[in-house]
């Protein structure tokens, strides 16, 4: 892209999510975001403990 973030490789089919499921395209978009070689870990995205509820016993 313009701004160099996204490999030009990756405008194409992200463009494509876009359209079909924006919401998809959002976190497709930043996991392939890259700024002067950093990206966000994986640890970012990692969110089943926020969401799962305590077993009850």
């Amino acid at each position: 892209m313009r701004a160099g973030v996204l490999h030009e490789a990756d405008v194409a089919p992200l463009a494509a999510l876009r359209d079909h499921n924006p919401l998809l395209f959002d976190l497709a978009v930043k996991r392939r975001v890259t700024w002067r070689g950093a990206v966000f870990t994986p640890t970012v995205f990692a969110t089943r403990r926020h969401v799962e509820r305590p077993a009850v016993s």
